[in-house]
């Protein structure tokens, strides 16, 4: 079903092709568990990432968007698809691939819209897909956020 990421009292960031039918468990897995009223408007969509406005009123704090990763940077998963939140490390293999360190760290279908950090916490991006059993393990796509697209 996948997840998202809040980044600001009204705004949630997701993977635009988990917009429909998935919105909604979306925004409950957001806002700790409880339902939250969403104006139902999505503000922007650009490649597989898509801003929605959201009534006030998330429980879950809020994450600042942070630079692109670069090859070789340190990055957490948040997977939220399950109670407690998972965290997957990961290790940079250019702006938009992650790859997890290690082979405990499951890459699985869900992650969708997942927040990708860097070290300091911020938004690097979110999970916008998978490749499995390519030569090194399991790669992370990435869609970065640019803070035009909140407005």
């Amino acid at each position: 079903a996948g997840s998202g990421v809040a980044v600001a009292p009204d705004r949630v960031v997701t993977a635009a092709h988990l917009l429909g039918a998935y919105a909604p468990e979306v925004l409950r897995r957001i806002n700790a568990g409880r339902a939250l009223r969403s104006s139902g408007q999505v503000l922007s969509v650009s490649g597989d990432v898509a801003v929605l406005r959201v009534a006030r009123g998330i429980r879950a704090g809020t994450v600042e968007i942070g630079p692109p990763l670069a090859a070789g940077d340190e990055a957490v998963i948040l997977d939220g698809t399950c109670w407690p939140t998972v965290q997957i490390s990961c290790t940079a293999v250019a702006s938009d691939t992650v790859r997890p360190t290690s082979r405990l760290d499951r890459v699985r279908p869900g992650l969708s819209g997942a927040p990708v950090l860097d070290v300091k916490g911020r938004l690097a991006g979110i999970v916008t897909g998978t490749l499995i059993g390519v030569s090194g393990g399991p790669l992370v796509l990435i869609s970065r956020v640019e803070k035009e697209e909140l407005r």
